[in-house]
Formats: structure tokens, C-alpha cells, sequence
């Protein structure tokens, strides 16, 4: 098996011969392209005046999120034609996306567990209602997110234990809700995906139903990126080393701090990648997790785990809610939708 890395500036194997295969890439500002400095700006604007949150201020950086959320969601648009359902399961809740024309008719229909990001200290399910509906009726599929518990309010494992249960909830009703359980996909973004990926590595020791892949979208995978490596000293970051410090202190402040944290709640720490399921993992030039995602894409591939990777030139962390509809957004979206549809 081999890691398949193409960059979004190039066509893609699962995209259209017609979607945005003349675009080669742009000017760059800051490690930035220029097609997404204009939300970047946006984002600076309506912090201004606010100092930056300081290492350990939760609050600060959920304030953050908050004043840009308004904003986001009016720009990326809604999503017509998904009937949304929430699950109570005790209090953990399950929330169903599902899309009023579905891909499989007859028969059990593939699934999509999705798991929200915000550094596992923020964001809530209802933040994803579009993007989560975006994926519903692109695929065809139902997604199912999982609104699990948030550091450091609740610090490992209450997050991956909740994704952990909610995943099983899913299988063991597999039947009332007619999807297939032998055909779920493992879905997330940021701290979203990093979960996913520590999911499933949580199912492949302990569950016999195992995803039949998982999309992570620059997911958050190492504890270790937390302080500024050369050359990323001028890079204009959504995410910043100081803001991921923040979210794994918060994560790990329950665990003893002379100790290594388990794999489940950092997958980069897996030595044994074997027996996961087929992985793609989308990532930008411009974004603090390039080099742990690469990483470990390679060691998937070196496992055995057949790997696709698309990376996107001058894109920053969130770019593709950033900048939904540029040309380098829409073309990984599209990406990821033909991903899961071929794949399920």
C-alpha cells in the first residue's frame, strides 16, 4: 500500500474532470494564499482591539469562536432538503442529519459518525448543523454527530469515552435506524478528527464492529505541537502553538503530569498504526498540524493502512469554513464527499 498525496492546486482523483482543475495556485502573503486572506482579515477585524488569549484562557479562546461564528455560518450558507433529529442517550446526545434524498433506498444505508473539532474545550453540534447537513446531502448518507463533554470542565477521557459510547449506540441500533453497521465512516476536523482517529484506534482493540474508513479533515493528532517551529515564525495562523498548548493542558488535567498520555488520547503516541481502517486526511501548508498529519499518514502507510492525503497549498487551519466556497475549498469538499461515497 502507499500514502496517495496530491495537492489541491493539482486535480484530484476523486474529483470531476470539471471542478476547478485549471486553478494552480496564487500569490502567497504570510504563508497564506491570497484567496483566503480576505476571511483571515475578516476574522482580525472582529477582534479587534482584543489581546490575544493568554496560554490556559479557555474562556478567551471560546470567546473568540463565538464572535466569529455568526459570521461563518451566514457565509458558508444553509443546507435545504436534511431532517435534523436529536437522540437523548442519559445525557450524552446523538444528533441525526438526514437527507430527504438518500444514496441506498431498499437497503440498510451506509452511515457517517461524525465528532465536531474546537480543540476539545469548545463548539457544540448545533456550530456544525451546516456542515454536517453539507455532508448528509452530498453523500446520500445519514451523519450522526455526537455532542460529547468539553475540557477542562471535563478532561480525558470523558470526550473519547462519549464518542466511544455514541459510536456503539449507533451500532446497536443499527436496525430502527436502517444503516448499515459493517459500513460507518469516521468523520471530523481539527480536534474533531483527532478524536476519531483516537476512536479508532479504541475500536480496533476492544469492539468486533470496526469503521470501514475515516476522514480527518487537519486533524489534531500530537500533544508535542505547542511551541513555534522554524520558519512558522511569520505564518498568519488561525490556530496558533499557543492555542494548541491551551487546549491540550485543559484536555490532560486530569491525567498525572509525570506520566505519558495513553494513545486514546493522543494518537501520535500509537506505535502499532496495524488493523485501522482506510484513511483520508486533508491538511493545509499554512496550518500547525502539516507536519504531524503527514507524519502520520506515513506511519498509516507503513502500517499497512491504505492512505490518501490531499494537501492544500497556503490554506490555514478551518480554511475550507473559512473560504468555503474558493476554489480550493469547494474542490476538497468535493474530495471528501467522492471519498465517502466510494468508500461506503
Amino acid at each position: 500500500m502507499r500514502v496517495g498525496i496530491f495537492w489541491a492546486s493539482e486535480f484530484s482523483p476523486y474529483s470531476p474532470n470539471n471542478l476547478d482543475t485549471d486553478y494552480v495556485g496564487g500569490m502567497h502573503f504570510r504563508g497564506v494564499d491570497l484567496v483566503f486572506i480576505p476571511a483571515l482579515a475578516r476574522w482580525k477585524f472582529l477582534e479587534r482591539g482584543k489581546p490575544a488569549p493568554a496560554i490556559n484562557d479557555v474562556p478567551a479562546l471560546r470567546n473568540r469562536a463565538a464572535g466569529m461564528a455568526i459570521w461563518l455560518s451566514q457565509q458558508f450558507g444553509q443546507v435545504p432538503g436534511i431532517t435534523i433529529t436529536d437522540h437523548q442517550l442519559g445525557e450524552l446526545r446523538v444528533r441525526e442529519y438526514r437527507p430527504e434524498h438518500m444514496r441506498v433506498v431498499d437497503l440498510a444505508s451506509p452511515a457517517i459518525f461524525h465528532i465536531h473539532g474546537g480543540g476539545m474545550i469548545m463548539s457544540t453540534v448545533e456550530a456544525y448543523d451546516q456542515r454536517c447537513s453539507a455532508y448528509a446531502k452530498a453523500t446520500g448518507f445519514p451523519v450522526y454527530s455526537v455532542d460529547y463533554r468539553l475540557a477542562p470542565e471535563h478532561p480525558y477521557p470523558a470526550a473519547i469515552d462519549d464518542c466511544f459510547h455514541a459510536f456503539q449506540w449507533l451500532v446497536d441500533n443499527a436496525e430502527s435506524l436502517n444503516i448499515d453497521p459493517h459500513k460507518i465512516a469516521l468523520l471530523g476536523n481539527s480536534a474533531g478528527s483527532g478524536l476519531a482517529a483516537a476512536l479508532a484506534l479504541r475500536l480496533r482493540d476492544t469492539s468486533s464492529i470496526q469503521p470501514k474508513c475515516q476522514v480527518l479533515i487537519y486533524p489534531m493528532l500530537d500533544h508535542q505541537t505547542i511551541t513555534v517551529k522554524p520558519g512558522w515564525e511569520k505564518t498568519w495562523l488561525y490556530w496558533s502553538f499557543q492555542d494548541n498548548q491551551t487546549a491540550w493542558s485543559a484536555y490532560f488535567s486530569g491525567l498525572p503530569t509525570e506520566t505519558e498520555p495513553p494513545i486514546y488520547a493522543v494518537p501520535a503516541l500509537a506505535s502499532d498504526l496495524s488493523g485501522l481502517p482506510d484513511t483520508y486526511i486533508c491538511v493545509g501548508t499554512a496550518d500547525i498540524f502539516l507536519d504531524e498529519d503527514l507524519e502520520f499518514a506515513q506511519r498509516l502507510q507503513a502500517a499497512g493502512v491504505h492512505t490518501v492525503v490531499e494537501v492544500i497549498e497556503g490554506a490555514p487551519h478551518n480554511f475550507d469554513y473559512l473560504a468555503a466556497h474558493c476554489p480550493q475549498s469547494r474542490k476538497s469538499w468535493r474530495s471528501r464527499f467522492n471519498y465517502l461515497v466510494t468508500h461506503l
